[in-house]
């Protein structure tokens, strides 16, 4: 749902084929997407892990 509506400002027409340079937007923001999520997702496990540590002391 968010590609349709904001991908399409960035896609130059003049710089050739249109649904390559949309697949291409498109794939960027699936890999930033898992790479950003991936990242939270070990800051929540070792912030997890470091409360577990404090509250036995």
């Amino acid at each position: 749902m968010f590609n349709l509506p904001h991908l399409p400002q960035f896609v130059d027409t003049s710089q050739g084929a249109v649904t390559l340079q949309l697949l291409t937007l498109g794939c960027l923001f699936v890999l930033m997407a898992i790479v950003t999520d991936g990242l939270y997702a070990l800051a929540a496990s070792t912030a997890g892990q470091w409360f577990k540590r404090s509250c036995k002391n």
